[in-house]
C-alpha cells in the first residue's frame, strides 16, 4: 500500500511542479502554459516502472499463468482453436519467440505501452497536465496497468488515437478499432460511438443516445441476440445475476457532468472540438455507470472505462476555463481534497490492493 500512497503524494507534487517551469504553446491563436516533456516522462515513468515490475497484484497471476503456458513458436499455435482475443495470443507467442520468455518483460512492455499512450495524450492535449496526472492517480485509473491490463491496453491505444476522432478519419479509426478488438473484444463498442461522439453537446440527439445506452444497460437481457455467436455468449447470465456498483463510484462519476451542466454556456461559447468530444464521452460514461448501479457492475464498469478516461482531459479544462483565477484555485484545492478521500476509500477500505514485486522485493 505504501507504493500507492507514494503515487498519490507524487501526483500532488506534480500539480505544483508542472506549473513552475511550463512551456509556452500556441493554441488556437492564443498562448497557453503546458507541462514540459521531461516532467511528464518522470511522473508517468515512475508509475510505469512500479506497475510493470509487479508480480502478484489483482489478476496479474492469471496473466502470468497464461503467458507461461503459451507456446514459444508461432508454428506451434493452433489459431483456429483460439476462442477469443486471437490477436493478443498471437502477440504473446511472437513475443516469447523473438523477445523473451520471461513474463516480467512481457508485463513491463504492456504497462509501458499503455502508460506512455495515456501520457502522450495528456501531454499533448491537457491544459493542466499536473492536474490530469493527479486525477490519473487519485481516481485509481492507474490500477488498470495492473488489473485488466489487456483491456486497458486497448483503451489507452484508442485514447491516443483521439486525433483520428477529432479529424473524423473514419476508416483509419475503424481499422484500429477492429484490430484492437482482436486483443479485447469490448473495443467494438467504439464503432457506434464514433458516429454519435461528434454530435453537439447537450443536444437532443445526445440526450436520446445517452438514454438508449442507459436503457440497454438496465435491460441487457432484452438484447441477448447481441451476445449470440460471440466470445461473450456465456456472459449474459453472469451479468444479469451480478450485483450493482457501489453508489460512491457513481457519485464520483457525476462530478464532471454536474460541472459541465453548470458551465454549459461557457462550453458552448468556447466550442472547443476536443472538449465537446470529452463532454459527450462523459455523458456516455455516466449512462453506463448508472446502469451498473443496478446490474452487472464488473462487466458494465469495464465498458465504462472506454469513456471515463476522457475526464482526465475534461476536468482540468473545466477548472481552468470555467472559473475566475481565484475561484479556480479554490475549486482545484477542493477537487484535490475530494479525490484524496475517494482514493483512500477505494484503495484502503474497498479494494485493499496489495503491491507485490519479486524483482523490487516488495
Amino acid at each position: 500500500m505504501n507504493v500507492y500512497w507514494f503515487f498519490l503524494v507524487m501526483s500532488m507534487i506534480g500539480c505544483v511542479v508542472c506549473n513552475i517551469h511550463p512551456r509556452i504553446l500556441k493554441v488556437n491563436n492564443h498562448y497557453e502554459e503546458r507541462a514540459r516533456l521531461y516532467q511528464a516522462l518522470i511522473l508517468f515513468g515512475i508509475v510505469i516502472v512500479f506497475c510493470g515490475l509487479r508480480s502478484g497484484v489483482a489478476d496479474t497471476p492469471a496473466y502470468i499463468d497464461e503467458f507461461n503456458s503459451a507456446v514459444t513458436n508461432i508454428e506451434q499455435l493452433d489459431i483456429a482453436a483460439i476462442q477469443k482475443d486471437k490477436g493478443y495470443v498471437i502477440l504473446e507467442v511472437l513475443f516469447k519467440q523473438f523477445v523473451s520468455t520471461d513474463y516480467h518483460v512481457w508485463l513491463f512492455l504492456i504497462a509501458c505501452i499503455s502508460g506512455m499512450a495515456v501520457m502522450y495524450t495528456l501531454y499533448k492535449h491537457s491544459v493542466d497536465f499536473g492536474m490530469s496526472f493527479f486525477l490519473y492517480i487519485a481516481t485509481t485509473e492507474f490500477t488498470w496497468l495492473m488489473n485488466g491490463m489487456r483491456q486497458y491496453l486497448v483503451i489507452s491505444l484508442l485514447f491516443v488515437s483521439v486525433d483520428l476522432l477529432l479529424e473524423k478519419k473514419i476508416w483509419k479509426y475503424l481499422i484500429i478499432v477492429i484490430l484492437l478488438s482482436t486483443i479485447h473484444g469490448t473495443a467494438l463498442i467504439m464503432i457506434p460511438i464514433y458516429f454519435i461522439a461528434h454530435l453537439k453537446p447537450f443536444s437532443w440527439k445526445i440526450f436520446i443516445a445517452v438514454c438508449c445506452m442507459a436503457i440497454m444497460g438496465l435491460n441487457i437481457e432484452a438484447f441477448e441476440f447481441l451476445f449470440d455467436n460471440t466470445q461473450y455468449e456465456g456472459y449474459l447470465g453472469e451479468i444479469i445475476g451480478s450485483a450493482g456498483m457501489n453508489a460512491l463510484r457513481f457519485l464520483v462519476a457525476v462530478v464532471p457532468f454536474v460541472i459541465c451542466i453548470w458551465a454549459k454556456k461557457i462550453i458552448q461559447y468556447e466550442n472547443d472540438q476536443l472538449i465537446n468530444l470529452c463532454v459527450n464521452m462523459e455523458c456516455f460514461y455516466l449512462a453506463i455507470q448508472f446502469a451498473a448501479l443496478f446490474i452487472g457492475a464488473n462487466y458494465l464498469g469495464r465498458l465504462a472505462a472506454y469513456f471515463g478516461i476522457y475526464s482526465l482531459l475534461l476536468l482540468p479544462w473545466l477548472m481552468k476555463k470555467c472559473f475566475t483565477p481565484r475561484s479556480s484555485k479554490i475549486v482545484k484545492l477542493g477537487c484535490i481534497g475530494f479525490y484524496i478521500i475517494y482514493f483512500y476509500y477505494q484503495m484502503v477500505i474497498t479494494w485493499k490492493l496489495d503491491y507485490i514485486s519479486d524483482i523490487i522485493n516488495i
